[in-house]
């Protein structure tokens, strides 16, 4: 069954809107999941037919709109025993299929590395949340740039440290070495301000600021490209905005490792709330830059084409982002931006030629 929204439709919450989801099947790009009716999983993807709206709809009737590839299959089958619907839950997942190889070499060597990626960051969070901690009890001049986060002889070190000061949280010290685990892995993806180093939403929001320069400055005599990107820069512009918004706001929560603690111990629910925020921000993005990134070598026809492909793709912020910033946002201009919706005429997209090329591309999406 499937059924149509409005083309101004805005999602209340970020988990109404979904999240989105590397297919690498050609009209399956940009799709995004979210729990259904009875703990289905419920699909929303731009009108197949390139025009306004959007379809909802089980991945019975998806896996019937096109010849689906086996990655999105084994991708969609891990999905659905997930027990959350969240951005860092639904990497996790596609990183384990793509390492095995079903969207090709490339992209199983991309997620490799963006495994390994992911543990140095949590390794790097955890390790200066402790130098943080040692100097807070009057361990100073700890150069975290000199040391090695992976050096066993070095943990036990810091853990012996960090235990002579777990009785000012009451706490035993291994209690305190959990809290600190459990903190590193979510402020991983935020990382800490100054910290000499960017993790992995800083550095998308980096991205995605230099997408929106070059949407801006986008102009040729392509009536179709044009506005496509300037409304790709325009929402991505106001990603932007609310995004540096939150994670200052999310690294001001973690810039005092003894308050932090505290908070953890006391507000844990409220904390998460604040510490995930970036990552339904942000939620998207990655697929967006990367499409565009990959179309920067090309010729410009093929850059128009990836405009007109990407505008499809841009996510709407949800309503529920007006809480997370002081004075909230314009919903009225988003209703602007997504009732218009420009598509390339006289294509053929649908041939098989071209499935097969776009398939490809998609892969090699997936690997940069």
């Amino acid at each position: 069954m499937r059924k149509t929204l409005q083309h101004d439709y805005l999602p209340s919450t970020f988990l109404d809107r979904g999240v989105a989801i590397p297919f690498t099947t050609p009209d399956l790009l940009g799709a995004r999941a979210r729990p259904g009716p009875r703990g289905r999983l419920e699909f929303v993807i731009s009108n197949p037919g390139g025009g306004r709206g959007n379809y909802v709809m089980g991945w019975e009737s998806l896996s019937n709109l096109a010849r689906v590839t086996v990655h999105d299959r084994l991708l969609h089958d891990r999905i659905a025993e997930l027990p959350m619907i969240v951005p860092s839950a639904i990497r996790r997942v596609a990183d384990e299929v793509a390492v095995s190889g079903s969207a090709g070499r490339p992209a199983a060597k991309a997620a490799e590395m963006h495994r390994q990626r992911e543990e140095a960051d949590r390794l790097m969070a955890n390790y200066l949340m402790t130098i943080r901690l040692l100097e807070s009890g009057g361990m100073k001049g700890v150069d975290w740039r000199a040391l090695d986060p992976g050096d066993r002889a070095l943990r036990a070190k810091a853990r012996a440290l960090i235990a002579r000061l777990a009785p000012q949280f009451a706490l035993s010290g291994q209690a305190l070495f959990d809290v600190i685990e459990s903190l590193s892995v979510v402020i991983a993806a935020i990382g800490f301000a100054n910290q000499g180093y960017r993790s992995r939403l800083p550095e998308l929001l980096a991205s995605v600021t230099r997408l929106q320069t070059q949407m801006s400055r986008f102009t040729d005599d392509d009536t179709d490209a044009r506005p496509a990107a300037a409304m790709i820069s325009d929402v991505a512009r106001l990603t932007i905005d609310i995004g540096t918004k939150v994670l200052d706001a999310c690294h001001a929560e973690v810039d005092n490792p003894v308050t932090l603690v505290g908070t953890w111990q006391n507000e844990r629910d409220r904390l998460l709330d604040q510490l995930t925020r970036p990552d339904w921000i942000l939620d998207g993005w990655g697929l967006i830059c990367a499409l565009w990134e990959n179309a920067l070598s090309a010729d410009r026809e093929i850059q128009r084409s990836t405009i007109i492909e990407i505008q499809r793709m841009v996510p709407v912020m949800p309503k529920e982002a007006s809480n997370w910033v002081e004075g909230g946002y314009d919903e009225a201009l988003q209703k602007d931006w997504f009732q218009r919706r420009w598509v390339k005429l006289n294509t053929d997209w649908r041939t098989g030629e071209f499935i097969l090329e776009m398939t490809a591309r998609n892969e090699l999406v997936k690997a940069l």
